[in-house]
């Protein structure tokens, strides 16, 4: 049987775009720390700033796009901004700017990127109202796919031709010209209305105590928190550990990022069915769990290879599927993107913390501690998983009632 129309067309695009941002965050996020010398950006606390004002801002953005996603003729309208702000980082990176305009132009973008996220999840499940962890593990994977293609060709590239400052700023400038070129194209084929809320909906201003008071909201938001900030603090000096600690190359850090952004886009769609199978509960645990194990290893290696093999398991995946899951079993319909941008707004959050600790930590410790302190951090996060078991419990009761009929489940 075939899709309603406006699932054939606007979940691909959605696709498309989450694809997009994923080859921008790979040119932001991942090279972005290894171009800053080169402009003469040496300390460490660069790549926190780089990573950390657009994370501040992000906050705001997520929480202010979520409450803003309850209108049907919306939705075209917040899939353009992230393009057209990557577009401005990447022009004042080709510039070699390091004035205040750069570091206004990331607060700038953290908040006009943010607006994708929640409303394109408000409107995917809305329109998947059965399986609303597959479908948004799909946009997840998308994004993935995007980080992975581009960092082994960025990575191969930049080491066969040079990484010189003059080949960083031809990459950056392309790629401002291409997120033009993007955010044009979308607002292009995006249709201006998408009929899955009813016309008269619209957010009410106390849906933010709302969302809240609901069960579980809090705990889970807390549990992204912690273990989105050991992941954070973890991937934001990860790059500069395999060079400067372990001896690793551009291409190494390109293949490390490419395997495990492209197993994260396998892993997506079967946590997904996980999810939707045993509830989001065990999948939170082992998320927790693996990210202990997998930084006690990466600790214990001296081997570049072998620290790239094991930073390519699918960890975050399982961590932002369940979550997404768990909000998405505890928001009614009208709820639902206030609820997302509540709790997306946790991972920039994590995104500040986590160069706000780097900064503090290693100044006082040396690099090759990274791994000891992200099992560190994650400590705190036992101590809430008795209240999520509890409350997942009730969220997987009430998704088995929605599959039966009940589409409209109040929290």
């Amino acid at each position: 049987m075939l899709r309603p129309p406006e699932e054939r067309f606007e979940i691909p695009l959605y696709l498309l775009a989450w694809f997009g941002c994923g080859i921008n965050l790979c040119l932001l996020l991942i090279f972005a720390p290894l171009y800053l010398p080169l402009i003469g950006l040496t300390d460490l606390k660069s790549v926190g700033y780089v990573a950390g004002i657009p994370a501040v801002t992000s906050i705001l953005g997520q929480i202010f796009f979520g409450f803003m996603s309850t209108g049907e003729e919306r939705f075209r309208l917040f899939l353009i901004p992230g393009f057209l702000s990557f577009a401005l980082v990447f022009f004042l990176l080709a510039e070699g700017t390091t004035s205040p305009v750069f570091w206004l132009g990331l607060g700038l973008h953290g908040f006009l990127a943010a607006a994708l996220i929640p409303s394109s999840k408000t409107c995917v499940t809305l329109m998947r109202p059965e399986s609303k962890a597959l479908i948004i593990s799909r946009l997840y994977s998308a994004e993935s796919l995007g980080v992975a293609a581009s960092s082994v060709i960025l990575g191969f590239g930049l080491e066969g031709m040079g990484s010189t400052l003059e080949n960083y700023q031809k990459l950056y400038f392309v790629a401002a010209g291409l997120n033009l070129v993007a955010a044009a194209l979308f607002f292009w084929a995006f249709p201006k209305r998408v009929e899955v809320l009813k016309k008269n909906s619209g957010p009410e201003r106390d849906m933010f105590f709302k969302v809240l008071s609901n069960r579980g909201i809090k705990e889970i938001m807390l549990f992204c928190l912690i273990v989105a900030t050991a992941s954070s603090f973890f991937f934001i000096y990860y790059g500069r550990y395999l060079k400067e600690i372990l001896g690793g190359t551009e291409s190494q850090v390109g293949i490390s990022m490419t395997l495990a952004t492209f197993f994260g886009a396998l892993a997506y769609p079967v946590f997904g069915n996980w999810v939707e199978r045993k509830g989001t509960f065990p999948v939170l645990l082992t998320s927790l769990v693996s990210y202990a194990l997998c930084f006690t290893f990466l600790h214990m290696t001296e081997n570049p290879w072998i620290w790239v093999l094991i930073y390519a398991l699918p960890l975050y995946p399982m961590l932002t599927v369940a979550s997404n899951q768990f909000v998405a079993n505890h928001t009614a319909d009208g709820e639902r993107g206030v609820g997302f941008g509540m709790v997306d707004a946790i991972f920039p959050l994590a995104g500040v913390l986590a160069p706000f600790l780097g900064g503090v930590i290693l100044d006082i410790r040396p690099l090759a501690e990274l791994s000891i302190w992200g099992v560190l951090m994650l400590v705190p996060a036992i101590l809430l998983l008795p209240r999520l078991k509890k409350h997942a419990k009730k969220g997987k009761e009430q998704t088995a009632g929605c599959r039966h009929g009940a589409f409209a489940c109040d929290a």
